[in-house]
């Protein structure tokens, strides 16, 4: 069973619930919110942005790095 404290940190970190409001949502409301498919499924699809993110920033220094090796090399003829 998943404490009450648990659960509001859940709703406060997932939801941007304000603590005096996720402490008013019922437990049993918050459990079947977050045991939802609909919950697995937004879950699954922000892990995925995050991926993307961390994807670009990586092309975006190396694309950065080449043009820096690119200024280097027309800098030293």
């Amino acid at each position: 069973m998943v404490s009450l404290e648990n659960r509001r940190n859940e709703l406060m970190l997932h939801f941007g619930q304000p603590f005096g409001h996720a402490g008013q949502i019922p437990l049993s409301a918050a459990d079947r919110m977050i045991e939802s498919k609909a919950f697995e499924l937004w879950r699954k699809m922000d892990e995925n942005k995050d991926e993307l993110m961390i994807h670009l920033m990586k092309r975006v220094d190396t694309v950065t790095k080449a043009v820096v090796s690119l200024g280097n090399a027309l800098a030293s003829r």
